[in-house]
């Protein structure tokens, strides 16, 4: 499955926390964030970081995405018991 999202305009989940909180727990910050995206020098489309990692994104999207709706499912059939 290839990668749905393009790193250079949308926010993984991995970033997000240094975007709400201000800083990650590796103690990367939101203005981190924003130089890495600015002095990128790869233009959209192409590959970007190592093959392994590609790999390992391409094995374990499918899965966690399937995992993720599982759990607001369950999450929502939870609240409507609640009401």
């Amino acid at each position: 499955m290839p990668k749905l999202t393009n790193s250079y305009t949308h926010l993984g989940s991995s970033d997000a926390c240094k975007i709400a909180y201000g800083s990650n727990r590796f103690g990367h910050t939101n203005e981190d964030q924003r130089l890495s995206l600015v002095n990128k020098n790869v233009g959209e489309g192409q590959n970007f970081g190592s093959q392994k990692a590609l790999t390992r994104g391409n094995v374990l999207e499918p899965a966690l995405a399937e995992w993720t709706l599982s759990e607001l499912q369950r999450l929502s059939d939870e609240q409507k018991g609640d009401k």
